[in-house]
């Protein structure tokens, strides 16, 4: 993270997924930036009104349990990942709130609708933001990169590296103290039982949010129709981000299944608690079932299942970490890895994990899934 002292003042919209938000930058006062934040002023050609930039982390109070006291405040930090790693992070704000803290949460505005809800959460507060709110808080408990940055294999959980960080011993920590449901609010309920009234319903999410963690979409409309005829009797619902040519191509356009994107995901969450069952690549809808304990079977490609699912109830992972000498890669940069083993041109665009689910052993998994008796714990 950065703390950045701009020379003149200007505006800069950061994006959200309901509305935009504008940021008004003064001269002359400092601001906290995630470094994410900073590339994106940089690929806009703004990073030219910088007139002073510090590394944050120096200037931090870091956070730990053997020498904080019950009472004092955290603000919390998760870094600028996606949906399923601020639902990674929910059970970290609840224990240090039952540890006896008073719990803030910082961030990306792009993640703000994750945090809303929780009673545990005293504010949720937003980057950019002035430097000086830091001084609002006792203690800091940063994690910028903590799933995201490192390459090589002998990863813990997400969960149990920030407890570490934060001088915890997580095998003191019960597993069921590592997984929060989200909390609705009555009109997300209400939202969520007006439709498809009386249909037992079950999720595929066609896509992940990078490339290298995504099937072709024909790989997917061929496994999501051979899991829709096996289950007819579910109404399946794909999850697009977008209504584009991979979502239209991905659409198995079976009489029990229909592709949609949902403007605000709170509604889709709520609606997802439904669930009969959900299939995933490792992205939001992995999380998401696993952090409500529905059935999920997860189709993995560049990060090991059990570094990510460790905690979940009834998720089965179909994985062929056999197919690349390099999985897990943990790699989690857009497009491909560079050091993908070489094919033929033109260059690859799936992982050659992914590429090998076939849609008989999803169908076999999503058995399993719907089984307690056999379900994974």
């Amino acid at each position: 993270m950065k703390v950045v002292t701009f020379s003149d003042s200007f505006s800069h919209e950061c994006w959200a997924p309901v509305a935009p938000r504008i940021v008004h930058f003064e001269p002359s006062k400092p601001y906290l930036l995630s470094s994410k934040q900073m590339q994106n002023l940089s690929d806009k050609k703004l990073d030219g009104f910088s007139e002073k930039i510090s590394a944050a982390e120096p200037a931090l109070r870091e956070f730990n349990i053997g020498t904080a006291r019950k009472g004092e405040s955290v603000l919390l930090y998760n870094g600028c990942g996606g949906m399923g790693d601020a639902i990674m992070a929910w059970p970290l704000a609840k224990i240090l709130s039952e540890e006896g803290f008073r719990v803030h949460v910082l961030s990306e505005p792009h993640l703000e609708f994750a945090w809303q809800g929780f009673p545990w959460v005293e504010t949720i507060q937003l980057l950019p933001c002035y430097w000086r709110m830091m001084d609002w808080f006792d203690h800091h408990a940063f994690f910028e990169f903590i799933s995201n940055s490192y390459f090589h294999e002998g990863q813990e959980h997400p969960i149990d590296h920030s407890l570490r960080k934060m001088g915890f011993d997580p095998t003191t920590i019960a597993p069921e103290r590592k997984v929060i449901a989200p909390t609705f609010t009555a009109m997300e309920r209400r939202f969520a039982s007006w439709l498809y009234p009386g249909s037992k319903i079950a999720f595929f999410q066609l896509k992940a949010s990078q490339q290298a963690r995504s099937l072709p979409a024909a790989q997917v409309r061929e496994i999501f129709r051979r899991v829709a005829l096996e289950y007819p009797h579910f109404h399946w619902i794909g999850i697009a981000a977008d209504m584009d040519d991979y979502a239209r191509e991905a659409d198995p356009g079976l009489p029990n299944t229909e592709v949609r994107k949902f403007h605000r995901l709170r509604l889709l969450w709520a609606l997802m608690e439904r669930a009969e069952l959900v299939i995933a690549p490792d992205s939001m809808a992995v999380h998401m079932a696993g952090s409500m304990g529905i059935p999920c079977v997860g189709l993995w490609g560049i990060y090991a299942p059990e570094v990510r699912t460790a905690y979940y109830r009834r998720h089965v992972p179909v994985y062929h970490r056999e197919a690349c000498p390099h999985s897990p890669c943990n790699w989690n940069y857009f497009g491909m890895p560079t050091f993908c083993p070489p094919v033929p041109t033109p260059p690859r665009t799936t992982c050659a994990v992914l590429e090998a689910v076939t849609p008989e052993e999803v169908v076999e998994a999503a058995a399993q899934a719907l089984n307690p008796a056999v379900a994974t714990s």
